[in-house]
């Protein structure tokens, strides 16, 4: 088992290489810095991922607000190479998780 953690800053996305037998956890994310001006800003997190047919398939893993919820606690199991994304204008996430090695 590694730790894994990443940030991704506005109008970026990271991409997230899972090793062909692994596992990655997805557990947490939360806002980094907030500026004064974004504090009333609701957040979408996105994850993109190229399903069966080689399309773009985005969805939202969950909505975050600086004040009412600044972070979000979750269990998502990937096991293929996916990007992080969200729409935010003035601020970045940091996102958290493990990855297991699935190789025997």
């Amino acid at each position: 088992m590694a730790f894994w953690d990443s940030e991704v800053k506005t109008g970026e996305s990271v991409d997230v290489v899972v090793e062909e037998g692994s596992i990655l956890q997805f557990v947490q994310a939360n806002f980094g810095e907030v500026k004064e001006d974004t504090e009333d800003e609701s957040v979408c997190l996105h994850i993109t991922f190229d399903n069966k047919k080689k399309k773009k398939k985005k969805i939202v893993v969950g909505s975050l607000h600086p004040k009412r919820c600044p972070q979000l606690q979750f269990m998502l199991c990937l096991n293929k190479n996916f990007q992080i994304s969200h729409n935010g204008k003035h601020v970045s996430f940091y996102c958290y998780g493990t990855k297991h090695n699935n190789r025997r």
